[in-house]
């Protein structure tokens, strides 16, 4: 199997406290899961919260739920993260040949974030 983890930083404003949004699936999701622990040991200058749906994919269109059409993806982004931590693809069966699409995906999704 196949995980990717993306690491995505924003510029922070001075002296605030950083958000970080863990993004992915059933291995994120649990609310005492690796998140947490990330939080903890980021210390308190960061702020870490779970955004993790079980059983989503990174790719669309491939059987399973997309993490894109998840309820967990707007809050994310509502979220105003400076930095979001990427954990897809435990749910991607088709590996290799989707790994040739994974960066159009996510630019794709990326571009429609900015509209």
């Amino acid at each position: 199997a196949f995980v990717v983890v993306l690491v995505f930083i924003s510029a922070g404003v001075a002296n605030a406290q950083m958000k970080v949004a863990c993004v992915g699936d059933s291995i994120t999701a649990p609310s005492n899961g690796w998140c947490s622990h990330l939080g903890k040991k980021l210390g308190s200058g960061y702020m870490a919260k779970t955004f993790g749906v079980s059983g989503t994919t990174l790719l669309k269109n491939v059987g399973q739920p997309s993490y894109f059409s998840s309820a967990q993806y707007k809050p994310s982004h509502d979220f105003a993260p400076n930095i979001v931590v990427i954990m897809l693809g435990t749910n991607d069966r088709y590996w290799p040949l989707d790994a040739l699409n994974l960066l159009a995906e996510l630019k794709h999704s990326a571009d429609e974030d900015r509209s």
